[in-house]
């Protein structure tokens, strides 16, 4: 016999038992939560929204199901472009972009390259503000060999928070460790100083790596600098490791 339809109340009380439980970790007790509810909502021939399905599909990707994912998703970017068509977006600029973003994820895992790019691409268009896609967009290229046109999306996302009020300490730091790892001294030496004139707490970047990097680029006094700012406030055992640092350092000058 044909099941019965899931009244309003009901689906809507599974939604939020799957959102806890996807806060909690519980991706695949979430997966099917959501399940239950769009089965349950399309017995009645009622509509399921654009982020029930991103809510779904992402929960089977984090889950490991990821052809399920990808189909999800692929129903969720429809629906928003059908509601786009008729000028009533379902999602907001910031939901579509982050939709758009995990689709590439699950298209990237999947070995998807080209349609991974797309997708982080029209996340940009979407929500020029965000994060998350640009990051994505770049470490696809960067991985796809091609660090020049990483640094060039980089470059995109500063311009995109200086006109939404300023940088974020995490954006410059991954401009300047690409402009290192591409032997492009000066803009890496530039947006160091840029890091430390904002940022006071240096423990975010790693001591090691940035005073080779200084080093390399021909700034050994930056770099000495830097070494003895990060070991101020260390227990011993770690100020030691940063004086050995140092000290290799000032031989080296």
């Amino acid at each position: 016999p044909p099941q019965a339809s899931m009244s309003d109340g009901e689906y809507f009380s599974i939604i939020q038992r799957a959102k806890g439980m996807e806060e909690r970790g519980e991706w695949a007790r979430a997966a099917a939560a959501y399940e239950n509810a769009v089965l349950g909502r399309k017995r009645g021939m009622n509509d399921v929204s654009a982020a029930v399905y991103h809510a779904f599909g992402r929960t089977a990707h984090l889950s490991g199901d990821t052809a399920k994912a990808v189909a999800l998703f692929d129903e969720a970017i429809y629906l928003v472009d059908e509601a786009t068509k008729t000028s009533s977006p379902s999602l907001t600029p910031q939901e579509t972009a982050s939709l758009l973003a995990d689709a590439g994820i699950v298209h990237a895992d999947q070995g998807n390259l080209q349609r991974a790019a797309n997708l982080y691409v029209a996340a940009i268009d979407a929500d020029p503000s965000g994060f998350d896609a640009y990051y994505r967009l770049a470490q696809l290229l960067a991985k796809d060999k091609q660090p020049e046109m990483a640094i060039t999306i980089y470059y995109r996302l500063l311009k995109a928070q200086a006109a939404g009020g300023g940088f974020t300490s995490r954006a410059l730091t991954l401009l300047m460790n690409k402009l290192f790892s591409s032997n492009r001294c000066a803009e890496a030496v530039l947006f160091y100083r840029e890091l430390r004139s904002i940022e006071k707490r240096v423990s975010f970047l790693k001591a090691d790596r940035l005073a080779s990097n200084l080093v390399e680029c021909g700034e050994v006094s930056e770099a000495i600098d830097f070494i003895r700012s990060v070991s101020q406030g260390k227990e011993d055992i770690d100020k030691l490791k940063y004086v050995k640092l140092l000290s290799s350092l000032i031989k080296e000058k």
